[in-house]
């Protein structure tokens, strides 16, 4: 991997943000933004940071992940978008999708996965 990149990270739970940003972030190859605890807190801050990529919650206060991901996707084609949740529905894992959701992961079963997921995309791209 080359520069190392940036990522937020956003979740009303805190302890699961926490996790998530020490997880990514003792890898060494990225740069962690937050955690962040709602959606307005994503969407603000991935205005003023443009992170390479986002790894949200899609139930949120304020703004769903859904919403942050059709905010994101509004200015930038290129931010790699994970979706982590707990929620089992198809239909909910189908909208993120068409929204512009790269990737939805399912926290119990792909968590420890993420910092391997992220960096796998980034070495596909120069």
């Amino acid at each position: 991997m080359g520069k190392r990149r940036c990522v937020l990270i956003a979740d009303d739970a805190r302890s699961v943000a926490v996790r998530l940003a020490d997880l990514v972030g003792e890898t060494g190859q990225f740069e962690v933004v937050g955690p962040v605890f709602d959606g307005l807190e994503a969407k603000r801050s991935f205005e003023a940071k443009r992170p390479d990529a986002v790894i949200l919650d899609f139930a949120m206060p304020l703004l769903s992940g859904l919403e942050v991901v059709q905010a994101i996707r509004k200015v930038s084609s290129t931010c790699f978008i994970i979706v982590l949740t707990n929620q089992p529905d198809a239909s909910v894992r189908q909208r993120c999708l068409a929204a512009g959701a790269d990737q939805y992961l399912h926290k119990s079963r792909d968590f420890e996965a993420v910092p391997g997921i992220l960096a796998g995309h980034f070495e596909r791209i120069p």
